[in-house]
C-alpha cells in the first residue's frame, strides 16, 4: 500500500486535473490523503465532491477549516505552509510508502508503478536501508503545452551531484517526483520549521542514512504558471538577492541536521559514516569562521552549488552577510 499525500490551498484552477491523473494510475493500490491548508476559494469544495465519489481511495483532513472560518476550534490548524503541511499529513499516514502530490501538476499514468518497482528493487538490494527514489519532471505551462522535456536540464541541475557536500548546498530532488519507504519516515521525522524545503530535507537524511536513485525519466507534467513560473518575473540583481537568501536558509537547515544527527545512533545502531560528520561539522564552522576561513573551508570540501550564478549567490552572501 502507497499513501500519496496532497497539500492543497487555493488551487481550484488545476486540482481536478491532478486528482484526475492519480485515480487513473495503472497502480491501484494506493490511498490519497487530502489536507486543505486553509484555501479560501472553491478547493475544498471540489475536494469533499471527490471524497464523496471515491470514498475507499480519497481521505479527507479536515483540521485546515481555521484559515477559513475562524471559529477557534483547538482541531483545526489553518494555514501551516507546504512544509507543515505535509508534517501534518505524514501524521496520518500508515503506509509503508508514501509519494507526494502538488495541486496542479499532471501524473502520467505509470508514475506510481514505475516509481513503486524501482524502490521495491533496490529494497531488495539494500534490506533494512531507508530509500528515496525520484524522477525527472517534462515542464510544462498552465495549458500543458511543453516548456522543457527535461526539469533537470531545465533549471542546469546534474541529479547525480548529490554528495552530502554538494546536496547540503543544492537540493536535486523535487518532491511530488518522490517515493520513499517508512524507514526514512521514521529517521527523518518531525518536518521542524528550519527545515528549508521537506523534499530536500528527506533528500539529506536519505544520503546520510540510506539510498537515493534517480529515475532518469519524465514521470509528471509539471505545471508552471503565474507566480509559480521558475525565476519568472525577477531581475538580474533580484535573482541574485534572492539566492543570497536562499542560502541563509540552507545554512539554518544544515545547522538542525547537525543538531540532530551528529550524535545520532538510534538508527539500527549506527550512527553517522565519519567523513559525513566532518562534512557536518564543517559546513556548521563556516558560520563560526572569519571570511578568509570561510572560503578556506569551502573550497576545501566543496560546499558549492550548481552553477556559476547560484555560487555568486553563495559567496556573497558568506563573505558580507553571514555571522
Amino acid at each position: 500500500m502507497i499513501d500519496i499525500l496532497l497539500s492543497a490551498y487555493n488551487g481550484e484552477a488545476f486540482l481536478k486535473e491532478q486528482l484526475d491523473s492519480i485515480l487513473n494510475q495503472t497502480y491501484k493500490d494506493f490511498k490519497l490523503i487530502i489536507r486543505d491548508d486553509g484555501s479560501t476559494d472553491s478547493t475544498v469544495d471540489i475536494i469533499m465532491d471527490y471524497t464523496r465519489k471515491y470514498p475507499s481511495k480519497i481521505i479527507y483532513i479536515n483540521n485546515g477549516d481555521a484559515g477559513r472560518n475562524n471559529s477557534g476550534n483547538e482541531s483545526e490548524k489553518g494555514h501551516l505552509g507546504f512544509n507543515l503541511s505535509y508534517n501534518e499529513l505524514l501524521g496520518y499516514s500508515t503506509a509503508d510508502y508514501v509519494m507526494f502530490s502538488d495541486q496542479d501538476d499532471v501524473w502520467l499514468h505509470r508514475k506510481i508503478e514505475l516509481s513503486f518497482e524501482r524502490i521495491k528493487e533496490l529494497e531488495k538490494r539494500f534490506p533494512d536501508k531507508p530509500v528515496l527514489v525520484h524522477s525527472d519532471l517534462t515542464v510544462v505551462n498552465k495549458d500543458l503545452k511543453i516548456i522543457r522535456n527535461s526539469f533537470f536540464k531545465h533549471i542546469g541541475i546534474n541529479q547525480f551531484k548529490n554528495s552530502l557536500n554538494r546536496l547540503i548546498m543544492q537540493n536535486t530532488v523535487t518532491g511530488c517526483a518522490v517515493i520513499m519507504n517508512k524507514n526514512l519516515i521514521n529517521i527523518a521525522m518531525p518536518i521542524s520549521e528550519e527545515v528549508f524545503f521537506y523534499d530536500h530535507w528527506f533528500a539529506l537524511v536519505a544520503k546520510i542514512f540510506g539510498i537515493i536513485d534517480v529515475i532518469n525519466e519524465p514521470l509528471i507534467l509539471y505545471r508552471q504558471h503565474g507566480s509559480n513560473v521558475i525565476g519568472a518575473g525577477a531581475s538580474n540583481i533580484q535573482k541574485l538577492l534572492n539566492k543570497v537568501g536562499i542560502v541563509k536558509d540552507l545554512y539554518r537547515q544544515g545547522c538542525l541536521l547537525y543538531k540532530r544527527y551528529y550524535d545520532y545512533n538510534s538508527y539500527k545502531d549506527r550512527g553517522l559514516k565519519n567523513n559525513d560528520k566532518i562534512i557536518l561539522r564543517n559546513f556548521i564552522e563556516i558560520g563560526n569562521a572569519n571570511p578568509i576561513k570561510r572560503l578556506y573551508i569551502i573550497f576545501k570540501y566543496k560546499f558549492l552549488r550548481q552553477g556559476f550564478k547560484r555560487n555568486m549567490g553563495f559567496l556573497l552572501y558568506v563573505i558580507f552577510f553571514m555571522c
